[in-house]
Order: structure tokens, then sequence, then C-alpha cells
């Protein structure tokens, strides 16, 4: 079991003990055995603000508490008020609660209720939540509060460092500010040095060859994989030599970390270019793939035949589809990678669309691009992605994509139409004319059922983009209700049991942070509806994805669902739900490799891994979903 996937269950475990409610655990699976609690969600998953306005002064603190847990994830004007008078609630954990919603505005008249919440506050938890919040609403005066506030726990300390991550990411860290940021990585509290790596490894405004030694010394120090990762990538900002890449990247058996370095590799530097291509052989197809990233700049002299045998016998798309890219772009031998193309027609279709992305420099793959790229499948996908990424380097395959783009509009292909209009906003194609408004406007009336909604709002972004005017997203009509009965069906205890081509996943699932989110699931595991799909997107030291029934990441089921937010954080192994924006959710999930901060409070978080992390790291483009069982058995 990783202890670090089941610290997110703290507020779960806090949401609890909060109730007032008489709950026999021998009679009642979860908290929503409560009328009450279900009439709060229900409210808030229809949008309901005038039905959820009473909770907020309701005598009873679970429901108080409740109010704030949905206001978090609806986030409406006319609840912004009531909520911020929760931040003085003698309830501790209401304040919580609330604090997490308000920081969900991201309003900078916030500020001064939080500044007096947090100077009440006495409970490390709460403390650490308001610090966030006033990361999440910061101006420059508010990360000063930060810079120089001083915590009396390690979890206020933490929440310190994430209030400031989240002010970071408005651009507000000033230069003088980072030696207090470094300072942390020596702090005795795991998570603290955590929360300081990210802000060091997200922040591009400032260089850190001042604290090339700290970062050095920390990562000599640490002794999690995870934040070691975070310290190597924040090396990007200072003037790190090879030597010393490489004499990391010698000492680290981290997938993670030496994804991270071979990152910071320059593979047309003759010191680490040999690196790059024996990663391509490593065990982990995290590290591989990276490595595959990096190949098209390395160096080869008389590798080919080692690289043909590899070629052949990879499973990992993006291992195979880099090396065809250099067998296709070299004139002596451009057969052999027409041969390899050929073997790789073998391949499922979600690994082989991992292939064709990587044929973007190659001119002769052209014809052979198009003929693919209206097949409406993952190879269609990735052949009119491909085209559109060749076309930033070549006109010609400019010309060949508009002329496609009109066809999956007038068609009405989902992929290709969503793609086609997001790459009319991109500065290559900005300036053409050969797709009018008119073909996007008439377009639309393919895409009008909930499970086309994200190709439905690209279009309509492009539209507005188009005219010059600013694009503000239609409220999505969700129009499937959260299934109480299935809901007090799952115990709070229950687990999904995903069985993959690479091995079993096992899974906590928090009914009580996520009900509609964890139904759905439970009713699409029961239904079948995930056997046999796959894993189509990985991307290294950040997600996994997969659960999406056409294998492309595009599309969904008939209908979508609310998004539920928490004060959970992604950490090595959560499980969450993919969208095309709030409450836009329906089957794809993923499950992040590390702390992936930047997501937390936009995606919603229904579960962790809790034995199988090592299966994932395994997992690569088209790992098959072969079954899920939810234990106990629904």
């Amino acid at each position: 079991m990783r202890l670090a996937a089941f610290k997110l269950l703290l507020c779960s475990l806090l949401f609890a003990s909060c109730q007032n409610t008489s709950r026999e655990k021998n009679n009642q699976n979860n908290a929503f055995g409560d009328p009450t609690l279900r009439e709060i969600y229900d409210a808030a998953d229809q949008r309901n603000s005038n039905k959820l306005l009473p909770y907020a002064q309701n005598e009873t603190a679970a429901y108080r508490m409740a109010f704030a847990r949905v206001v978090a994830s609806f986030t409406d004007s006319t609840l912004y008020g009531p909520v911020c008078k929760l931040l003085k609630d003698p309830i501790p954990y209401v304040r919580l609660y609330a604090a997490f919603a308000v920081g969900q505005y991201s309003d900078t008249t916030s500020l001064p209720i939080l500044e007096k919440a947090i100077k009440k506050a006495t409970i490390p938890e709460v403390k650490a939540e308001v610090l966030g919040a006033i990361g999440k609403s910061a101006n420059k005066n508010a990360m000063d509060f930060l810079i120089y506030y001083e915590p009396s726990s390690d979890v206020d300390e933490e929440g310190k460092l994430w209030g400031i991550y989240y002010a970071t990411l408005k651009g507000l860290l000033l230069e003088d500010q980072l030696r207090i940021v470094v300072a942390h990585l020596k702090s005795t509290h795991a998570e603290t040095r955590n929360a300081a790596a990210h802000i060091l490894s997200r922040q591009t405004a400032h260089k850190l060859d001042l604290y090339q030694n700290d970062l050095i010394e920390a990562l000599d120090n640490e002794n999690r994989g995870d934040i070691r990762a975070m310290i190597i990538r924040s090396l990007r900002s200072t003037e790190t030599t090879s030597e010393a890449i490489l004499s990391q990247y010698r000492s680290e058996s981290d997938p993670r970390c030496k994804t991270e370095l071979l990152r910071l590799m320059d593979p047309t530097d003759s010191a680490t270019h040999h690196t790059i291509y024996d990663a391509l052989w490593d065990g982990s197809p995290w590290v591989a793939m990276t490595a595959a990233e990096q190949f098209s700049s390395v160096a080869i002299s008389d590798q080919w035949n080692e690289l043909f045998g590899l070629a052949r016998t990879t499973d990992i798309p993006e291992v195979k589809g880099a090396i065809l890219q250099r067998f296709l772009m070299d004139e002596g031998h451009k057969s052999e990678g027409w041969a390899l193309w050929k073997e790789s027609s073998g391949m499922n279709d979600v690994a082989r669309a991992g292939v064709i992305r990587f044929l973007w420099t190659c001119p002769s793959a052209l014809d052979t691009l198009v003929a693919l790229a209206l097949d409406d499948s993952p190879i269609g996908t990735a052949a009119f992605e491909t085209i559109a990424k060749g076309a930033e380097i070549r006109p010609d395959w400019k010309d060949e994509f508009l002329i496609l783009g009109n066809r999956a509009l007038q068609n009405g292909l989902l992929t290709q139409s969503y793609l086609t209009a997001s790459n009319l906003r991109a500065k290559t194609f900005q300036d053409s004319k050969d797709i009018s408004v008119e073909t996007l406007e008439s377009s639309l009336e393919n895409f009008e059922s909930e499970e086309t909604i994200e190709t439905r709002l690209e279009i309509l972004r492009t539209i507005a983009f188009l005219k010059g005017r600013e694009f503000k997203a239609p409220e999505p009509s969700v129009s499937h209700p959260i299934d109480w009965k299935l809901v007090q069906s799952i115990p709070d205890t229950a687990s999904a049991k995903i069985y993959t081509s690479e091995g079993l996943l096992e899974t906590a699932l928090l009914i009580e942070d996520a009900p509609g989110s964890t139904s759905n699931f439970v009713s699409l595991v029961n239904s079948g509806f995930y056997n046999g799909l796959r894993f189509h997107r990985v991307v290294p030291h950040f997600v996994s994805q997969g659960g999406g029934p056409r294998g492309d990441g595009y599309g969904s089921t008939s209908y979508t669902i609310r998004s539920e937010f928490s004060p959970l954080h992604y950490g090595p192994g959560v499980m969450g739900l993919a969208s095309a924006g709030k409450d836009t959710e329906s089957c794809q999930f993923f499950f992040t490799h590390n702390s992936t901060p930047h997501l937390n409070g936009r995606y919603t978080i229904m579960g962790a891994i809790t034995d199988g992390f090592h299966v994932l790291e395994q997992i690569r483009t088209g790992t098959s979903i072969d079954s899920i069982a939810i234990v106990p058995y629904i």
C-alpha cells in the first residue's frame, strides 16, 4: 500500500467525523444514507443556487460543511458571500471546506477575510487550507504575507508553501523571494520539500544559478524519488553542465528522475547523445519514451542494424516511431523505414497512432498520412494531428491540412473537426481564408449531443476568435442525475481492481468525495463498458489516461456529468476524471505519476492506487484494460 497516495483520504475522514447524523456502519455504507445530504448534492448537481442557499446557515454543521464542499465545484457568484461567511463558522472543518471553496473563486477581494481567518485558526489542517486559498486569490501583498508567514506545525508549513506555489502560477514570485523557497528544501517535512520543489520547477521568470549548489545538495539528501524529480526539473533554470547531468543520471534508478534528466540533456552534445541512444532500450517505458522524444537529433553512424532490430521488437510505440522517423529521413535507409511502417500495421490502432505521430518531419510520408487522415479511428486522428504539426515547417502540408479540414467539418468527423477548429487559432494557420466562419457555423449541427461537447466548444471558441470576440463557454446541459440508490450501495471502503495487459491496479474509490463521479464509474464498470478499451495517452512523469470509447482521447458516453472538486491533492497514483472543461466529465480517467498540483481543484479526484504502482510504471500507449471489478461487488 502506498502511503503517499493515501494521504489524500484525510479530508474524507474529516467529513465523516463532522457529521451529526446517526450513522451505523452495519446499516449504512456511506454518508449519503442521509436524505438531507442527498438534497444538498442534488441541488448542486442541478446548479440550483436558490435551493442551496439556506444550507449555508443550517443549524447542523455537517450540512453547512456540505454546502461549502459543493460550492467549491459550483463557484456561482450568488454563493460567494455566504461561503465567505463560513470562514467564521464555529466548527473548524466547516471553515476548512469554506476556505477551499473561497480559494476556488481566485478573487482578490476575499483576501482580507482569509487573512483574518488564518490569524484566528488554531487547527493545522484549517490553517493549511486557508493558506492555500490565499495563494489562489493572491496579489503582491498576499504573496509577501505568505513568504514571511511563520507556521506553527509541519501541516501549515506545507500549506504555506502550496499557497506560494499557487501565487507563483499567477506570476507573483519575486527574485529576492527565491531564497525563502530554496531554504524550504531543507525542511524535515517531506511535503513541504515537495511543494518547494514544485515552486522552483514551475517558475520560469528567474534564473536559479545562484542556488545551483543548494539544489544539488537537496538532490543528494532527498530520499523520495518524486521530490528528486521535481528538483531535477528546476535545474532547467541553471547552467548545469552535461557532466553533472550524466553523473546524476548514472546514479538514478527512479524512472521519474531519469525522465527529467533525459529532458535536460542536449541530444546534439556528444557527451550525452550516447546516453539518450542507450535509453531507448531502458526497461522503463517512461524512460524509453522520453529518449524517443529526444532521439531525432541524436547522431547515428553505424547503428542502423541495431536500431532496425529494436524497432521490430519493441512494444513501446514511441520508440518504434522515433526509429521509423530516422529511417524515413535518411535516403540510404528509406526502404527499410517503409518495411518498418508495413510491420506496424500489426499493432493495435491506439499503439499505431503513437507511431504515426513521429512522421511529421518526414516529407515522403505525406501521401500516406493524407490517405489515413479522415479515417474515424485513432489512426485517422493521429494522421490528421501529424499533418497539422508538419504544416509548421512545410507549406504544402498546410494546404493539405486545410483541404482535409474542410472535408472533416462537412462530414461531421468528431476529432478531425476539433483539430481543424483548434489549429485555425494557431499561428501557422491564422492567415488562412480556406475555411470560412460560415463553414464552422454550419458544422455545429453535427455536434449537438453531449458526447460531442468537446468538439462543439472548440468550434465555438474558434468562431469567436475569427470574429474578434471574447469566448464564453455556454453552460453545459448536464442531464444525467446522480443515481442515489447506486451511491448508497457503495461502501466507503470500496475499491476497483483494474486488470490491464501489464498487470493489476488496485484502486481505492472515494465515494464520499465524488459521489456522482464514483457511482458513474461503478455503473460503467458493471455494464462492461471498459472491457477491452485502452490507455491512449501516456506522458512520462505526468499521467496515464484511458477509458475512452474511441481510443484517441476524444468523445465520451452519450451523457456528461458534473465536476466534483475537493481539497484532495493529486499525488503519485491518484485517479482523476478527464474533462474538456468544467462539468464535461464522462468515462475517461487518468492516474498521475507524481504530485501534479496544477490539477488540484480543477479535475475530479475519485480514487488512488493502493497496490500496483509498479504496474502503472509499465503502462504504455495502447495498453489494454482487460476488465475492471468493483470490490465488494456492487
